[in-house]
């Protein structure tokens, strides 16, 4: 029996900027923005078209997911930290199916926050 390895990324590329103190009120703040690209890898493409063609469906076929990141590090207190995070991801999971429609995965909008308190 042949066995198969199929990688799913083939490419990543990553981006992202930091800026502190920009208003003058809030010198330990940082505001951060960044991007995100992973290519999908032809092979894993290439599953997607088999299975597609062994099924007779209509199955998406992944190419690339890319991110946009945003978020804020509010330095509410001397040990306490509140980072509220707004991400968009055009093509979730490459543009994999979703289990229960067979459909590419709409894009995302997700809206996190995270706290840290250091002792």
């Amino acid at each position: 029996m042949k066995s198969v390895f199929r990688s799913f990324d083939d490419s990543r590329f990553d981006a992202g900027l930091a800026f502190t103190g920009l208003l003058p009120a809030r010198k330990d703040d940082t505001l951060t923005v960044g991007v995100s690209h992973s290519g999908i890898s032809h092979a894993a493409s290439g599953l997607d078209r088999d299975t597609a063609s062994e099924t007779g469906t209509v199955y998406p076929i992944r190419r690339g997911e890319t991110i946009f990141e945003v978020d804020y590090n509010f330095v509410a207190a001397q040990r306490w930290n509140i980072q509220p995070d707004v991400q968009y991801i055009v093509h979730p999971g490459g543009g994999a199916a979703d289990d229960a429609t067979g459909q590419a995965i709409s894009n995302a909008f997700v809206v996190g926050v995270r706290s840290t308190i250091d002792f």
